[in-house]
């Protein structure tokens, strides 16, 4: 099983973000797996919020995550969870999980020369279209609430 984590800073105070994520993380009912064009596969995702029990500090939800690709020839399985730390005046938007990959021996083979860095470029992407989208309804809720 290989473990990777990624993360990205987001433009968000945190009393917002982990609402945001959720709601962004909501709308991805069909996911899209990409590292890099044209290479990708649709997947099914599932999404749960629970308590975030990795952050003594403050009491609040992470997000367990799973997809499963449609033909599973390019991307295996992924299980995992996307924590919001704090971070100056935005969040860090944290995404750790793990995958077995496919095809035994010469799948082991594939993840320690290339799988790996596919993996975490597919996350890379995943978290930067997630931060897009909290950035975007947050920014719109703050110029909403300044007109009102």
């Amino acid at each position: 099983m290989t473990q990777l984590e990624v993360r990205r800073f987001v433009a968000c105070p945190f009393s917002a973000a982990v609402e945001l994520a959720e709601r962004a993380v909501n709308r991805l009912s069909d996911l899209y797996l990409s590292p890099f064009a044209p290479l990708g596969e649709r997947a099914v995702f599932a999404a749960a919020s629970t308590p975030d029990l990795s952050d003594e500090a403050r009491k609040h939800d992470a997000l367990l995550l799973a997809w499963r690709p449609q033909s599973q020839r390019l991307f295996p399985d992924f299980r995992g969870v996307l924590t919001v730390r704090p971070k100056y005046s935005g969040v860090w938007l944290q995404l750790s999980g793990a995958y077995t990959p496919p095809y035994a021996a010469a799948g082991k083979v594939f993840d320690i020369v290339a799988g790996r860095s596919i993996a975490k470029r597919t996350m890379h992407r995943l978290l930067n279209d997630l931060a897009a989208q909290i950035e975007a309804e947050y920014n719109a809720e703050k110029r909403d609430a300044q007109m009102a």
